[in-house]
């Protein structure tokens, strides 16, 4: 339960973290990369050896488009859907993995567990603010679900496949590819990465960083099905 607490703190930070870094960066992109960046130099310096598979290599790029994807996806629908819906279907995004979990792996909730998903699910309607007039566009809050759900559920699989001795190399990997794609994404948009990115994209990344890393961690201890709510 130790993992799980750091994890869940780190989480928070993060939160805390960005917002606060909203208000000094005029790059949010440049933001991010930077937040990889310092990510990946974590990532490197808890690596006793850089051993890693054909198949670690190919999943571990591929969690990290799915990171920058995520974000794109979360960025896009603020604009158009408003936050509300926005951070509601991200946040039910638990549901992928937890479902995955049940199906996949065989791990089966309790009674209450399954009434707390289902409720879940219903909050989406009690969610929908008046604050906001927009036109709700569903069909890419669902993707952001879906993708968002996903992202998360990369640390089960790898946990199942993949041996623990390689979590480091595999957030390595992970954070490594998502800064590579997103400084691609930034030169497209044309943004920059000042000292101001830098300086607050490590306030990002360092709890950034260990959140991930005390998931992998958690999920060698306890079950999905709780560990992702």
């Amino acid at each position: 339960m130790i993992y799980l607490g750091l994890a869940i703190f780190s989480s928070c930070m993060v939160s805390v973290c960005m917002r606060f870094a909203e208000k000094k960066s005029q790059y949010p992109l440049g933001l991010l990369a930077s937040n990889y960046l310092i990510c990946s130099i974590m990532a490197m310096i808890y690596c006793d050896q850089f051993q890693f598979s054909l198949g670690l290599g190919a999943f571990g790029f591929l969690n990290g488009l799915t990171y920058l994807i995520a974000f794109i996806l979360i960025q896009w629908n603020i604009r158009n859907n408003g936050m509300i819906m926005t951070s509601t279907f991200n946040k039910l995004g638990v549901t992928v993995p937890v479902l995955a979990s049940m199906l996949l792996f065989h791990e089966n909730p309790t009674l209450t567990q399954c009434l707390g998903m289902i409720l879940a699910g219903l909050s989406i309607f009690l969610l929908k603010g008046k604050s906001e007039q927009k036109p709700m566009r569903l069909l890419p809050l669902v993707v952001l679900l879906f993708m968002g759900g996903f992202t998360d559920f990369t640390s089960k699989i790898f946990e199942m496949i993949f041996d623990v001795m390689y979590k480091d190399v595999f957030l390595f990997l992970t954070f490594f590819s998502a800064m590579l794609f997103c400084v691609v994404y930034v030169l497209m948009k044309k943004q920059k990465i000042t000292g101001t990115e830098l300086f607050y994209g490590a306030l990002i990344g360092l709890p950034n960083y260990y959140s991930a890393r005390f998931l992998l961690h958690a999920l060698t201890q306890i079950d999905a099905i709780v560990v992702y709510p």
